[in-house]
Protein backbone atom coordinates (compact mmCIF):
# COMPACT_ATOMS: atom_id res chain seq x y z
CA UNK A 1 0.00 0.00 0.00
CA UNK A 2 1.93 3.08 -1.23
CA UNK A 3 0.21 6.49 -2.48
CA UNK A 4 3.29 9.05 -3.70
CA UNK A 5 3.20 12.34 -5.19
CA UNK A 6 4.19 12.56 -8.62
CA UNK A 7 4.28 16.33 -8.71
CA UNK A 8 3.96 17.58 -12.00
CA UNK A 9 5.75 15.40 -14.38
CA UNK A 10 2.85 13.07 -15.19
CA UNK A 11 0.59 16.61 -15.72
CA UNK A 12 3.48 17.78 -18.21
CA UNK A 13 3.26 15.13 -20.52
CA UNK A 14 -0.40 15.07 -20.42
CA UNK A 15 -0.89 18.98 -20.63
CA UNK A 16 -3.28 18.70 -17.73
CA UNK A 17 -3.40 22.16 -16.33
CA UNK A 18 -5.20 24.79 -13.75
CA UNK A 19 -6.01 27.44 -14.25
CA UNK A 20 -4.76 28.84 -17.89
CA UNK A 21 -6.63 31.03 -20.15
CA UNK A 22 -5.66 33.30 -22.85
CA UNK A 23 -5.04 36.19 -20.51
CA UNK A 24 -2.36 34.03 -18.67
CA UNK A 25 0.88 33.20 -20.59
CA UNK A 26 2.20 30.75 -17.73
CA UNK A 27 1.20 27.28 -18.14
CA UNK A 28 0.78 26.18 -14.48
CA UNK A 29 0.52 22.18 -13.80
CA UNK A 30 -1.44 20.08 -11.58
CA UNK A 31 0.10 17.66 -9.21
CA UNK A 32 -0.63 14.12 -9.67
CA UNK A 33 -1.63 11.02 -7.14
CA UNK A 34 -0.32 7.59 -7.83
CA UNK A 35 -1.42 5.07 -5.57
CA UNK A 36 -1.85 1.15 -5.39
CA UNK A 37 -4.77 0.94 -3.12
CA UNK A 38 -7.09 1.27 -4.59
CA UNK A 39 -8.24 2.83 -8.11
CA UNK A 40 -7.97 6.34 -7.53
CA UNK A 41 -9.63 7.11 -10.56
CA UNK A 42 -12.66 4.88 -10.20
CA UNK A 43 -13.21 5.96 -6.30
CA UNK A 44 -13.69 9.35 -7.57
CA UNK A 45 -16.03 8.37 -10.31
CA UNK A 46 -18.07 6.78 -7.68
CA UNK A 47 -18.33 9.35 -5.24
CA UNK A 48 -19.65 11.69 -8.07
CA UNK A 49 -22.12 8.91 -9.07
CA UNK A 50 -23.87 8.28 -5.72
CA UNK A 51 -23.13 12.18 -4.95
CA UNK A 52 -24.49 13.92 -7.69
CA UNK A 53 -27.77 16.21 -7.77
CA UNK A 54 -29.48 18.23 -10.35
CA UNK A 55 -27.04 21.18 -9.88
CA UNK A 56 -24.19 19.81 -8.72
CA UNK A 57 -22.14 17.24 -6.58
CA UNK A 58 -23.12 17.13 -3.00
CA UNK A 59 -19.60 16.51 -1.14
CA UNK A 60 -19.95 13.31 1.42
CA UNK A 61 -19.53 14.66 4.70
CA UNK A 62 -16.49 12.84 5.57
CA UNK A 63 -14.79 14.44 2.61
CA UNK A 64 -16.00 18.45 3.80
CA UNK A 65 -13.01 18.86 5.61
CA UNK A 66 -10.85 18.84 3.00
CA UNK A 67 -13.19 20.67 0.60
CA UNK A 68 -14.14 23.21 3.09
CA UNK A 69 -17.67 22.74 1.41
CA UNK A 70 -20.40 21.03 1.44
CA UNK A 71 -21.76 21.03 -2.39
CA UNK A 72 -19.57 21.26 -5.61
CA UNK A 73 -21.94 23.32 -8.51
CA UNK A 74 -21.98 22.34 -11.87
CA UNK A 75 -20.81 25.27 -14.37
CA UNK A 76 -23.64 25.63 -17.08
Amino acid sequence: VSVSNCTDFQSRELEVRFGVGKENAKKVYVHMLNGTLCAIQRTLCCILENYQSEDGVIVPEVLRKYFKKDFIPYLK
